[in-house]
């Protein structure tokens, strides 16, 4: 109650600063509260967990394989991204599998040695040191710390050695963080050649013996089948190998039948993961990899976690939390999340569309949106010299024509989000088919638009208002349309699962500001009813149950804010602003503890919040590293940074030639100025906050310089032609 009583005294005696510190101390007390509540666990001593890695196999390839598709048919099955720390890559995969957050490591970490009746790393301080600086603040270790300081035991079998290379990195799941696995085989032994110099492959019915010997024994074992990592090696080295696919596929499905025929599936926990994906399978843009859970008690269905709130869908930080959670313990300061099952009918059939859907998406996305983003870029250069022509360098007849057919072009443009967004709903999974249908699905809204709409300023509202609207419904029922749309998230490329992503974040925001206040403006609708709808899409883009966007909750509340002062007439000063910063602060505050308290699904801000409990200023500054990381590489000239450039160098040039022009334009055009500089205050907003700001302030951006462009070339009377007359 203090706390409370402290911060109302601090609001009414406008000591800002106070409120912060108190607003922080709250947050950290009530985080404290959430993390004890874990810290008390039942650890299951007579279970067991088995964990077969058959690496760089496809979805396609576990439903050809006899015992695995009769052993799919009755588990819980999922697709899993596959990213490490920095590059994506076999290595990084299955470090991560093991330490629950995105992990860094080299082949050279992978070599296990044997002494003193243990398996270790042999570079295990290099592995420390080469993860020291990790900004996804990484344990090291952290499945096989769990196992030992409940007094369980780890064993290791199989290695993916190659020539006269050693590899192992299945080792990196099971070891502490000492590098050490309590038991195992990763030797020669192992191994029979091929008769190709060099090349060698698994002896299955001796890896079979030496799981029968060390199930008893020991709780965690990690098998590395080995030979479909082998084959990938000489594969990306354009090498000719003895070793066929085919055959080592059949070896594995037989090696698998011997493993479920021998476990004890009353107490033993059954995984099958390909930690990363096939070169073959990434060309199709199939770059999730297949994982199966087998359990007594686990229906047929499938996987999920609170990672990625999609059913079907886990990450690969989710393994080591998962089966810390079968055995009744947690591993904490992690970023994995426990893997839940979802019972549905068909599990099998569901999961290979969603296969499907996600390779077209990872293939064609960034065809499309680079198609679309050039496509603005060269209809803002061509607008742009339109409106700087001199009178005479076209001939009068066709001055109207051209002006006409940019106007379209400036509705295809506006429309094409709301298109794409629409499109996911066909389930069409042919680029051609996808582009075909994608044009002609925009120009009978371009057409509708225009005929049913005669008034410009209509056109835009009605264009924005629908998009906004649209995408709201599409938060509220859970974001299926976001999930799968090319504009919306990739699954693949993992840095979102659910909610809203930062490039509809950005054209929700301009939308709503580009539909509402106009219509206030005008006094078509009362200032009461644009706050409440403002303050509405703030709650739809923070609140947990919709996604929690928290850079997108900062970006659209300091936009608002900004628009709500100028329809309220309200001078803005450095004052205001800062009280606007602290009702800013206190919503995300209110978000916070609504996310730690009530919320079943946790988002990223509770998570740092708790996790700034142990980890301290760390977590806070590995969070600013990586967003700081991620706006540098898409500010290195990526079509995204494009197209903002571009339509920042026509709006500056437009300030000038022809002069007076803009002026005369925001003049005109009050209603819409507003909004516009609200946008504004949107784009540097949101590229100060998101981990992908140049993509926010590239997508709001398109409906402040397109619906600015289409008003500029609908002045034929007293806009352009009068002031290039009055120059003249």
């Amino acid at each position: 109650m203090n706390c409370w009583k402290n911060l109302f005294e601090a609001i009414l005696k406008k000591n800002r600063c106070k409120c912060i510190v108190i607003i922080l101390s709250f947050l950290y007390s009530f985080s404290t509260v959430y993390a004890n509540q874990h810290d008390a666990d039942t650890v299951y001593k007579d279970r067991k967990a088995v964990v077969v890695i058959a690496n760089f196999i496809s979805l396609e390839e576990f439903l050809n394989m006899e015992n695995m598709r009769k052993l799919m048919e009755q588990s819980a099955v999922g697709l899993m991204n596959t990213r490490g720390a920095g590059k994506t890559d076999s290595i990084r995969a299955h470090a991560t599998l093991g330490w629950g957050s995105r992990a860094d490591a080299l082949a050279s970490h992978c070599i296990i040695e044997q002494g003193n009746n243990v398996l270790f790393v042999k570079n295990i301080e290099q592995v420390k040191a080469y993860n020291r600086n990790n900004p996804y603040n990484v344990k090291v270790g952290a499945l096989g710390d769990f196992f030992h300081q409940q007094g369980l035991k780890t064993a290791l079998l199989g290695n993916q050695d190659v020539e006269d290379i050693q590899c192992a990195p299945a080792g990196l799941i099971a070891m502490d963080s000492d590098g050490i696995i309590d038991n195992g085989d990763v030797g020669k032994g192992l191994l029979l050649p091929t008769g190709f110099k060099g090349e060698y492959k698994t002896d299955f019915d001796y890896l079979y013996e030496l799981f029968k010997n060390l199930y008893a024994t020991n709780n965690l074992i990690v098998i590395d089948t080995g030979d479909t990592s082998r084959l990938e090696y000489f594969q990306n080295k354009n090498q000719v190998s003895s070793l066929d696919k085919k055959r080592i596929l059949q070896n594995i499905d037989s090696f698998i039948g011997r493993i479920i025929n021998t476990i004890d599936q009353q107490n033993t926990l059954f995984i099958i993961v390909s930690p990363q994906y096939s070169s073959a399978a990434a060309k199709l843009g199939k770059k999730l990899s297949p994982v199966v859970f087998f359990y007594k008690d686990i229906d047929a269905g499938l996987l999920i976690s609170n990672t990625t709130r999609r059913p079907g869908i886990i990450g690969n930080v989710d393994i080591a939390p998962s089966i810390a959670d079968f055995f009744g313990g947690t591993l904490e300061g992690i970023t994995g999340e426990v893997i839940k099952v979802q019972k549905v009918t068909k599990p099998l059939e569901k999961i290979f569309n969603l296969y499907n859907l996600t390779a077209f998406n990872s293939k064609n996305r960034g065809i499309v949106l680079k198609s679309y983003l050039s496509f603005q870029i060269v209809l803002l250069v061509l607008t742009l010299m339109f409106i700087l022509r001199s009178n005479t360098t076209l001939n009068v007849r066709y001055i109207d024509k051209l002006n006409m057919v940019l106007r379209t072009l400036i509705l295809f443009t506006l429309i094409c989000p709301l298109a794409l967004f629409l499109l996911s709903l066909l389930k069409v999974y042919h680029l051609l088919i996808y582009t075909v249908l994608l044009i002609s699905f925009n120009c009978i809204l371009v057409y509708m638009v225009s005929k049913f709409l005669k008034n410009k300023e209509s056109r835009i509202i009605c264009i924005a208002g629908f998009t906004m609207l649209v995408i709201l419904i599409d938060l509220v029922i859970d974001g299926p349309l976001n999930k799968t749309s090319l504009l919306g998230y990739d699954a693949i490329i993992g840095a979102r699962y659910y909610g809203l992503g930062n490039e509809y974040m950005g054209i929700m925001i301009a939308t709503s500001l580009i539909s509402i206040v106009p219509l206030v403006y005008k006094r078509i609708i009362p200032q009461w009813v644009a706050v409440t709808a403002f303050i509405f899409v703030v709650l739809i883009i923070g609140l947990s149950m919709f996604g929690a966007n928290v850079g997108g909750t900062i970006t659209a509340s300091m936009a608002f804010g900004f628009a709500i002062f100028n329809l309220y007439h309200k001078k803005i000063t450095i004052k205001k602003m800062i009280g606007l910063m602290l009702i800013i602060i206190l919503i995300i505050s209110l978000f916070a503890v609504y996310d730690i308290f009530f919320s079943q699904h946790k988002s990223h801000l509770a998570k740092a919040i708790i996790e700034f409990r142990t980890g301290g200023v760390d977590i806070i500054l590995n969070i600013i590293h990586r967003k700081l990381e991620m706006n540098l590489k898409l500010l290195r000239w990526t079509i995204w940074s494009k197209v903002l450039l571009v339509s920042v160098f026509v709006v500056g040039v437009l300030a000038f030639r022809p002069q007076g022009v803009l002026h005369t334009l925001l003049n005109k055009y009050k209603s819409f100025s507003i909004a516009w500089y609200a946008i504004i205050v949107a784009s540097l907003v949101g590229m100060l906050v998101n981990d992908s700001g140049v993509v926010v302030a590239a997508t709001s951006n398109i409906f402040l310089i397109f619906s600015l462009l289409y008003f500029l070339l609908e002045e034929e009377v007293s806009g352009i032609q009068e002031i290039r007359k009055n120059r003249t």
